[in-house]
């Protein structure tokens, strides 16, 4: 893949193998373990390896691995993850840093409310932001959201703001 380095085909080369070999996938790799933790009523997930080269220059530390599920629960959803980190330094600071944009987050969406934005209900995103529990375990971070349906299924427009 001529102009592009090593670290962004990296990853392509590694499915295209794995494509290429009838019968194998992601529940018989090292993914396995991840996935069999994921509850039969989840409604989507994400589960994988961080590239080491994402972090680099990242103001924040960057997960090693990440699981996470959703599901539907009493009217809303609720997304589960565990992010596992370097080490308990790097998972302490993340949780930090995800109440620090969090707070940022819920302030800056204060100064619009009934304010119209296009495509935004800032209440709604404000609901999520709210919702957010990370906390540290060990060298793992936990992450807890629940929100109103409404709430969650606004988030893709947010992202394009």
């Amino acid at each position: 893949m001529t102009g592009y380095a090593e670290a962004d085909t990296a990853a392509l080369r590694k499915m295209l193998a794995l494509a290429s070999k009838p019968g194998r996938n992601a529940t018989q790799g090292e993914l396995k373990a991840d996935l069999a933790k994921v509850p039969a009523d989840a409604a989507g997930l994400v589960v994988g390896k961080i590239p080491t080269w994402l972090g680099a220059g990242a103001p924040f530390p960057m997960p090693k691995s990440v699981l996470a599920h959703f599901r539907r629960d009493a009217g809303r959803v609720e997304l589960l993850a565990r992010a596992v980190m370097s080490d308990a330094d790097a998972a302490a600071k993340l949780v930090e840093t995800i109440k620090q944009a969090r707070k940022a987050g819920v302030e800056a969406l204060g100064k619009f409310k009934g304010q119209p934005i296009p495509g935004v209900n800032p209440k709604a995103l404000i609901e999520v932001l709210e919702s957010i529990e990370p906390r540290a375990d060990g060298s793992a971070v936990q992450i807890r959201v629940r929100a109103s349906p409404e709430a969650i299924i606004g988030l893709p427009a947010y992202l394009l703001y």
